[in-house]
């Protein structure tokens, strides 16, 4: 249970993590086309 619970936890924290990246990678690759 403990460790079904632990894979979960680990999964979702890198898909957030994921998300997160990407999203500011979007961000960043918009900030530097404003700027050309």
């Amino acid at each position: 249970m403990t460790k079904k619970l632990e894979e979960v936890l680990s999964l979702v924290g890198v898909k957030i993590l994921d998300h997160f990246i990407i999203d500011h990678g979007k961000l960043i690759s918009f900030n530097k086309h404003d700027w050309l």
